[in-house]
Protein backbone atom coordinates (compact mmCIF):
# COMPACT_ATOMS: atom_id res chain seq x y z
CA UNK A 1 0.00 0.00 0.00
CA UNK A 2 2.85 2.40 1.04
CA UNK A 3 4.69 1.55 -2.46
CA UNK A 4 1.05 2.34 -4.08
CA UNK A 5 0.38 5.80 -2.73
CA UNK A 6 4.04 7.08 -2.96
CA UNK A 7 5.04 5.73 -6.22
CA UNK A 8 1.34 7.33 -7.68
CA UNK A 9 2.51 10.31 -6.23
CA UNK A 10 5.67 10.00 -7.93
CA UNK A 11 3.99 10.06 -11.48
CA UNK A 12 1.46 12.71 -10.57
CA UNK A 13 4.37 14.99 -9.65
CA UNK A 14 6.45 13.94 -12.22
CA UNK A 15 5.59 11.81 -15.54
CA UNK A 16 1.81 12.93 -15.62
CA UNK A 17 2.38 16.29 -14.88
CA UNK A 18 5.21 16.15 -17.70
CA UNK A 19 2.51 15.13 -19.59
CA UNK A 20 0.32 18.60 -19.74
CA UNK A 21 3.54 20.36 -21.03
CA UNK A 22 5.25 18.07 -23.39
CA UNK A 23 3.52 18.48 -26.68
CA UNK A 24 3.30 22.09 -28.44
CA UNK A 25 2.17 21.73 -32.10
CA UNK A 26 2.31 24.85 -34.54
CA UNK A 27 1.98 25.16 -38.34
CA UNK A 28 5.50 24.15 -39.12
CA UNK A 29 6.87 22.62 -36.05
CA UNK A 30 5.81 19.82 -33.09
CA UNK A 31 8.14 20.23 -30.00
CA UNK A 32 8.86 18.23 -27.38
CA UNK A 33 9.85 19.46 -23.89
CA UNK A 34 10.79 18.24 -20.61
CA UNK A 35 9.69 14.61 -21.12
CA UNK A 36 12.64 12.72 -20.32
CA UNK A 37 13.03 14.79 -17.49
CA UNK A 38 9.66 12.91 -16.60
CA UNK A 39 10.04 9.86 -17.39
CA UNK A 40 13.97 9.41 -15.98
CA UNK A 41 12.79 11.05 -12.69
CA UNK A 42 9.44 9.14 -12.62
CA UNK A 43 11.55 5.83 -12.98
CA UNK A 44 14.18 6.65 -10.28
CA UNK A 45 12.05 7.71 -7.86
CA UNK A 46 10.23 4.46 -8.14
CA UNK A 47 13.57 2.26 -8.54
CA UNK A 48 14.18 4.25 -4.89
CA UNK A 49 10.86 2.80 -3.08
CA UNK A 50 11.13 -0.37 -5.08
CA UNK A 51 14.59 -0.92 -3.07
CA UNK A 52 13.36 0.27 0.20
CA UNK A 53 10.31 -2.20 -0.01
CA UNK A 54 13.50 -4.99 -0.74
CA UNK A 55 15.35 -3.84 2.20
CA UNK A 56 12.69 -3.45 4.46
CA UNK A 57 11.54 -7.18 3.43
CA UNK A 58 15.01 -8.45 4.51
CA UNK A 59 15.42 -6.60 7.62
CA UNK A 60 11.87 -7.97 8.81
CA UNK A 61 12.72 -11.48 7.76
CA UNK A 62 15.75 -11.19 9.47
CA UNK A 63 14.41 -10.19 12.43
CA UNK A 64 11.77 -13.06 12.37
CA UNK A 65 13.76 -15.74 11.95
CA UNK A 66 12.73 -16.12 8.56
CA UNK A 67 14.75 -16.95 5.30
CA UNK A 68 16.60 -13.75 4.10
CA UNK A 69 16.41 -14.77 0.68
CA UNK A 70 13.17 -15.99 0.02
CA UNK A 71 11.75 -13.20 1.75
CA UNK A 72 13.70 -10.44 -0.44
CA UNK A 73 12.50 -12.55 -3.85
CA UNK A 74 8.95 -12.16 -3.05
CA UNK A 75 9.16 -8.46 -2.32
CA UNK A 76 10.59 -8.05 -5.30
CA UNK A 77 8.25 -9.63 -7.16
CA UNK A 78 5.51 -7.96 -5.18
CA UNK A 79 7.42 -4.45 -6.43
CA UNK A 80 7.79 -5.99 -9.80
CA UNK A 81 4.14 -6.69 -10.59
CA UNK A 82 3.10 -2.91 -9.01
CA UNK A 83 5.55 -0.88 -10.79
CA UNK A 84 4.09 -2.59 -13.92
CA UNK A 85 0.58 -1.94 -13.28
CA UNK A 86 1.38 1.78 -11.84
CA UNK A 87 3.16 2.02 -15.68
CA UNK A 88 0.47 0.73 -17.47
CA UNK A 89 -2.61 3.08 -15.15
CA UNK A 90 -0.03 5.71 -16.31
CA UNK A 91 -0.79 4.65 -19.91
CA UNK A 92 -3.96 4.50 -19.64
CA UNK A 93 -4.15 7.83 -18.03
CA UNK A 94 -2.33 9.77 -20.65
CA UNK A 95 -3.38 8.19 -23.49
CA UNK A 96 -6.13 6.02 -23.12
CA UNK A 97 -7.73 2.65 -24.06
CA UNK A 98 -8.09 3.53 -28.09
CA UNK A 99 -8.16 5.63 -30.53
CA UNK A 100 -10.85 8.57 -30.48
CA UNK A 101 -12.43 6.62 -33.55
CA UNK A 102 -14.84 4.16 -34.04
CA UNK A 103 -12.76 2.73 -36.80
CA UNK A 104 -10.33 2.10 -34.27
CA UNK A 105 -6.06 2.56 -34.72
CA UNK A 106 -6.70 3.29 -38.44
CA UNK A 107 -8.91 6.39 -37.46
CA UNK A 108 -6.37 9.18 -35.92
CA UNK A 109 -6.94 11.31 -38.47
CA UNK A 110 -8.51 14.67 -36.64
CA UNK A 111 -6.93 13.84 -33.23
CA UNK A 112 -4.19 16.42 -32.95
CA UNK A 113 -2.19 14.64 -30.30
CA UNK A 114 -2.05 11.18 -32.18
CA UNK A 115 -1.15 12.88 -35.36
CA UNK A 116 2.32 14.17 -33.87
CA UNK A 117 3.37 11.46 -31.99
CA UNK A 118 5.09 9.44 -35.16
CA UNK A 119 7.11 12.78 -34.92
CA UNK A 120 7.81 13.02 -31.57
CA UNK A 121 8.68 9.34 -30.84
CA UNK A 122 11.74 10.43 -33.80
CA UNK A 123 12.61 13.27 -32.30
CA UNK A 124 13.08 11.58 -28.69
CA UNK A 125 14.96 8.93 -27.90
CA UNK A 126 12.21 7.30 -24.84
CA UNK A 127 8.79 6.64 -25.17
CA UNK A 128 6.55 8.51 -22.46
CA UNK A 129 3.49 8.75 -21.47
CA UNK A 130 2.58 11.69 -23.41
CA UNK A 131 3.96 9.58 -26.65
CA UNK A 132 2.82 6.79 -25.65
CA UNK A 133 -0.16 5.23 -28.13
CA UNK A 134 -3.44 3.91 -25.88
CA UNK A 135 -3.67 0.66 -24.18
CA UNK A 136 -5.29 -0.98 -27.17
CA UNK A 137 -3.92 0.83 -29.88
CA UNK A 138 -2.42 -1.86 -31.87
CA UNK A 139 -6.34 -3.46 -31.96
CA UNK A 140 -8.20 -1.98 -35.25
CA UNK A 141 -11.26 -2.65 -33.64
CA UNK A 142 -10.76 -1.32 -30.19
CA UNK A 143 -12.91 1.74 -30.11
CA UNK A 144 -13.36 4.93 -28.00
CA UNK A 145 -16.88 5.06 -26.34
CA UNK A 146 -18.44 8.31 -28.07
CA UNK A 147 -20.41 10.56 -25.84
CA UNK A 148 -23.46 10.16 -28.48
CA UNK A 149 -22.87 5.99 -27.27
CA UNK A 150 -22.75 7.19 -23.29
CA UNK A 151 -26.74 6.12 -23.47
CA UNK A 152 -26.78 2.48 -24.42
CA UNK A 153 -23.22 1.81 -23.89
CA UNK A 154 -22.18 3.38 -20.43
CA UNK A 155 -25.78 3.46 -19.33
CA UNK A 156 -27.41 0.66 -20.11
CA UNK A 157 -24.72 -1.42 -20.13
CA UNK A 158 -23.91 -0.78 -16.61
CA UNK A 159 -27.40 -1.53 -15.43
CA UNK A 160 -26.63 -5.48 -17.61
CA UNK A 161 -24.16 -5.54 -15.45
CA UNK A 162 -25.40 -5.59 -12.50
CA UNK A 163 -28.51 -7.95 -13.78
CA UNK A 164 -25.93 -10.31 -14.55
CA UNK A 165 -24.50 -9.77 -11.16
CA UNK A 166 -28.18 -9.98 -9.50
CA UNK A 167 -28.16 -13.54 -11.04
CA UNK A 168 -25.59 -14.70 -8.70
CA UNK A 169 -27.06 -13.71 -4.98
CA UNK A 170 -29.33 -11.02 -4.05
CA UNK A 171 -31.50 -11.50 -6.58
CA UNK A 172 -34.82 -9.68 -6.01
CA UNK A 173 -32.96 -7.39 -4.03
CA UNK A 174 -30.40 -6.05 -6.25
CA UNK A 175 -32.79 -6.11 -9.44
CA UNK A 176 -35.50 -4.00 -7.31
CA UNK A 177 -32.93 -1.24 -7.10
CA UNK A 178 -32.36 -0.47 -10.78
CA UNK A 179 -35.94 -0.86 -11.51
CA UNK A 180 -36.40 -4.44 -12.27
CA UNK A 181 -39.16 -6.79 -11.55
CA UNK A 182 -38.71 -10.41 -11.30
CA UNK A 183 -40.87 -12.23 -13.01
CA UNK A 184 -39.24 -15.53 -13.32
CA UNK A 185 -35.99 -17.57 -12.49
CA UNK A 186 -34.79 -20.86 -13.03
CA UNK A 187 -31.70 -23.11 -14.13
CA UNK A 188 -31.69 -25.60 -17.04
CA UNK A 189 -28.32 -26.92 -18.49
CA UNK A 190 -26.63 -26.33 -15.14
CA UNK A 191 -27.30 -22.71 -16.38
CA UNK A 192 -29.32 -19.93 -14.10
CA UNK A 193 -31.32 -17.71 -16.00
CA UNK A 194 -33.84 -14.84 -15.10
CA UNK A 195 -36.46 -13.12 -16.64
CA UNK A 196 -37.34 -9.26 -15.65
CA UNK A 197 -39.65 -6.88 -16.15
CA UNK A 198 -39.00 -2.83 -16.27
CA UNK A 199 -40.37 0.53 -18.02
CA UNK A 200 -37.51 2.27 -20.04
CA UNK A 201 -37.80 4.49 -22.98
CA UNK A 202 -36.41 2.75 -26.17
CA UNK A 203 -34.56 5.59 -27.54
CA UNK A 204 -31.91 4.60 -24.36
CA UNK A 205 -30.85 1.53 -26.16
CA UNK A 206 -29.98 2.99 -29.59
CA UNK A 207 -26.99 4.59 -30.75
CA UNK A 208 -26.62 7.67 -33.84
CA UNK A 209 -26.49 4.67 -36.01
CA UNK A 210 -29.48 2.99 -35.57
CA UNK A 211 -31.43 6.41 -35.53
CA UNK A 212 -30.88 7.67 -31.44
CA UNK A 213 -31.25 11.13 -31.33
CA UNK A 214 -31.28 13.25 -27.54
CA UNK A 215 -34.16 15.10 -28.62
CA UNK A 216 -36.28 12.16 -29.33
CA UNK A 217 -35.34 10.78 -26.01
CA UNK A 218 -36.21 14.19 -24.36
CA UNK A 219 -39.71 14.14 -25.99
CA UNK A 220 -40.01 10.48 -25.25
CA UNK A 221 -39.45 11.20 -21.56
CA UNK A 222 -41.57 14.70 -21.52
CA UNK A 223 -44.51 12.83 -23.46
CA UNK A 224 -43.96 10.17 -20.85
CA UNK A 225 -43.81 7.21 -23.46
CA UNK A 226 -42.00 4.11 -21.60
CA UNK A 227 -42.26 1.13 -23.06
CA UNK A 228 -42.29 -2.78 -21.12
CA UNK A 229 -38.99 -4.27 -21.28
CA UNK A 230 -38.64 -7.49 -20.78
CA UNK A 231 -34.74 -8.61 -19.81
CA UNK A 232 -33.41 -12.59 -20.38
CA UNK A 233 -30.16 -12.57 -18.52
CA UNK A 234 -28.08 -16.02 -18.68
CA UNK A 235 -25.70 -16.78 -15.95
CA UNK A 236 -22.04 -17.44 -16.46
CA UNK A 237 -19.79 -20.55 -14.90
CA UNK A 238 -19.58 -20.52 -11.66
CA UNK A 239 -16.68 -22.91 -10.29
CA UNK A 240 -18.22 -22.49 -6.75
CA UNK A 241 -21.72 -22.99 -7.41
CA UNK A 242 -22.90 -26.37 -5.85
CA UNK A 243 -26.48 -26.19 -6.79
CA UNK A 244 -25.70 -27.19 -10.50
CA UNK A 245 -23.60 -30.52 -12.05
CA UNK A 246 -20.50 -28.13 -12.73
CA UNK A 247 -18.28 -30.97 -14.20
CA UNK A 248 -21.42 -31.86 -16.36
CA UNK A 249 -21.55 -28.07 -17.55
CA UNK A 250 -18.17 -27.48 -17.79
CA UNK A 251 -18.15 -30.96 -20.17
CA UNK A 252 -20.39 -29.25 -22.68
CA UNK A 253 -18.05 -25.95 -22.23
CA UNK A 254 -15.37 -28.09 -23.37
CA UNK A 255 -17.26 -29.83 -26.42
CA UNK A 256 -16.27 -27.81 -29.18
CA UNK A 257 -17.45 -29.77 -32.25
CA UNK A 258 -19.47 -27.26 -35.14
CA UNK A 259 -22.83 -27.98 -35.16
CA UNK A 260 -25.28 -25.96 -37.72
CA UNK A 261 -27.82 -24.17 -36.12
CA UNK A 262 -30.55 -24.97 -38.48
CA UNK A 263 -31.04 -26.58 -41.68
CA UNK A 264 -31.31 -23.26 -43.82
CA UNK A 265 -27.85 -22.17 -42.73
CA UNK A 266 -26.19 -25.40 -42.55
CA UNK A 267 -23.67 -25.12 -45.04
CA UNK A 268 -22.92 -21.67 -44.22
CA UNK A 269 -21.86 -21.23 -40.39
CA UNK A 270 -21.19 -24.14 -37.84
CA UNK A 271 -20.83 -23.03 -34.06
CA UNK A 272 -19.67 -24.88 -31.09
CA UNK A 273 -21.66 -27.71 -30.40
CA UNK A 274 -21.72 -27.64 -26.70
CA UNK A 275 -22.69 -24.36 -25.87
CA UNK A 276 -25.32 -24.33 -28.82
CA UNK A 277 -26.96 -26.87 -27.30
CA UNK A 278 -27.08 -25.61 -23.92
CA UNK A 279 -28.91 -22.66 -25.71
CA UNK A 280 -31.52 -24.61 -27.28
CA UNK A 281 -32.46 -26.06 -24.21
CA UNK A 282 -32.42 -22.44 -22.32
CA UNK A 283 -34.20 -20.96 -25.08
CA UNK A 284 -36.80 -23.99 -24.62
CA UNK A 285 -37.46 -22.80 -21.26
CA UNK A 286 -37.42 -18.80 -21.63
CA UNK A 287 -38.97 -19.02 -25.06
CA UNK A 288 -42.58 -19.05 -22.77
CA UNK A 289 -41.60 -15.63 -21.19
CA UNK A 290 -41.48 -14.14 -24.82
CA UNK A 291 -44.54 -15.69 -25.81
CA UNK A 292 -46.42 -14.68 -22.59
CA UNK A 293 -45.09 -10.78 -23.17
CA UNK A 294 -47.07 -8.41 -24.64
CA UNK A 295 -46.88 -6.79 -27.98
CA UNK A 296 -46.05 -3.70 -26.92
CA UNK A 297 -42.88 -5.56 -24.77
CA UNK A 298 -39.60 -5.18 -26.15
CA UNK A 299 -37.05 -7.99 -25.20
CA UNK A 300 -33.46 -7.52 -24.03
CA UNK A 301 -30.80 -10.54 -23.87
CA UNK A 302 -28.04 -10.06 -21.54
CA UNK A 303 -25.34 -12.46 -20.35
CA UNK A 304 -21.96 -12.63 -18.51
CA UNK A 305 -18.68 -14.98 -19.80
CA UNK A 306 -20.59 -18.12 -20.98
CA UNK A 307 -24.06 -16.41 -20.28
CA UNK A 308 -22.75 -13.70 -22.86
CA UNK A 309 -22.17 -16.58 -25.69
CA UNK A 310 -25.44 -18.31 -24.93
CA UNK A 311 -27.71 -14.86 -25.55
CA UNK A 312 -26.29 -14.66 -28.83
CA UNK A 313 -27.33 -18.04 -29.23
CA UNK A 314 -30.77 -17.65 -28.00
CA UNK A 315 -30.82 -14.24 -30.56
CA UNK A 316 -30.04 -16.56 -33.42
CA UNK A 317 -32.45 -19.52 -32.51
CA UNK A 318 -35.05 -16.91 -31.97
CA UNK A 319 -34.20 -15.40 -35.64
CA UNK A 320 -34.67 -19.19 -37.21
CA UNK A 321 -37.97 -19.94 -35.41
CA UNK A 322 -39.47 -16.79 -35.52
CA UNK A 323 -38.07 -15.48 -38.30
CA UNK A 324 -35.79 -12.28 -38.70
CA UNK A 325 -38.34 -9.58 -38.74
CA UNK A 326 -39.68 -10.42 -35.39
CA UNK A 327 -35.95 -10.13 -34.16
CA UNK A 328 -35.56 -6.81 -35.82
CA UNK A 329 -38.86 -5.58 -34.28
CA UNK A 330 -38.99 -7.05 -30.78
CA UNK A 331 -35.01 -7.56 -29.70
CA UNK A 332 -33.92 -4.26 -28.55
CA UNK A 333 -29.83 -5.38 -28.30
CA UNK A 334 -27.93 -8.40 -26.55
CA UNK A 335 -25.71 -7.00 -23.93
CA UNK A 336 -22.71 -9.83 -23.46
Amino acid sequence: QDLLLRASRVFGGGATAATNRTLTTTANATTASTTSFGTSYAGSQLDAVSNEIIRTAKRVAKESGVDVQFAADRAREATNFATSMLAVSNIVLGSGYAYGSRSGASGIEGYPLYEVLPQVQQASSSTTTATQKPLFGDYTTAERIEPFQYEHVVIKGAEMGVLAGAIYEDTVERSHKIGHSLVANGTTANVAWMVSDSLDYESRYKDAEDGFDEAVLAREKQQQQPIFVRTITIRGFDASDESVDREALLNDICTAFPMPLDDATSERVLFHGGLLSIAKQVYADVKKYIDWSSPNHKIVLNGHSVGGSLSILVLLLMASERGVNFVRDRVLRVYT
